[in-house]
């Protein structure tokens, strides 16, 4: 099961990010829908934005 965020909410350590194909453009990820990739939130600054995420591609850091 998950919880899907709102594109507002605040990431926090440990949530999933995935990077998929709106097949339907509703904005939200919708089951079987195609997921290019996902990844691990590993940082986050103090507004909540995600700064750094580990997938199985490697360490990405966005800052």
């Amino acid at each position: 099961n998950y919880d899907q965020l709102d594109f507002s909410d605040p990431n926090q350590i440990g949530d999933i990010v995935i990077c998929f194909v709106d097949e339907n453009e509703n904005g939200a990820y919708d089951r079987g829908e195609w997921i290019a990739h996902s990844a691990t939130v590993s940082a986050v600054d103090d507004e909540g934005f995600t700064t750094v995420v580990t997938g199985k591609r490697g360490i990405m850091d966005n800052r």
